[in-house]
């Protein structure tokens, strides 16, 4: 057991908690066990997130607009936390916008041969990555996708 809060309607709550299998899981925690965190986040608006041409990377597209002033904040505090590479924040913020690669375009100098392969698996892993949220919301529109509890801890 673990004593952990919550943040009810009337502030934050103390409780206690068991480690649970997956399946009988009720709330998934940023906290591992070396008491550091694996972001686990409430998004409140409309995302999407597609994987990149790179294995492991991924675009996030937010839905939502906000003064440059801001967007840099949020920017410089992903990079602070290790989320996005410090190079694509100084780049955008010497563009003063950022920008990714549409799904399957790859960077310009790439060998033909090593496109092609990079092009077809982001466009396959785009393809699962879809298929796999429509099969996730399918079984149960109002539990957390596969994605979201691979690297999470869960609580009972």
């Amino acid at each position: 057991m673990q004593l952990n809060n919550s943040y009810g309607d009337s502030g934050p709550v103390d409780y206690i908690a068991e480690v649970a299998v997956i399946e009988q899981a009720n709330l998934i925690s940023s906290k591992c066990d070396d008491n550091l965190h694996a972001p686990v986040i409430d998004i409140d608006l409309p995302i999407e997130v597609y994987p990149s041409s790179q294995l492991g990377h991924y675009h996030l597209y937010i839905n939502h607009k906000m003064p440059w002033e801001t967007y840099k904040e949020m920017l410089l505090a992903l990079a602070k936390a290790g989320v996005v590479e410090e190079g694509f924040v100084d780049a955008s913020i010497q563009k003063g916008y950022s920008s990714v690669r549409p799904v399957g375009v790859t960077k310009p100098g790439v060998p033909p041969a090593i496109k092609d392969v990079l092009v077809e698996n982001a466009k396959l892993r785009q393809e699962v990555y879809m298929l796999k949220r429509e099969l996730d919301e399918i079984k149960d529109p109002y539990q957390p996708t596969s994605d979201t509890v691979q690297s999470s801890h869960v609580w009972h």
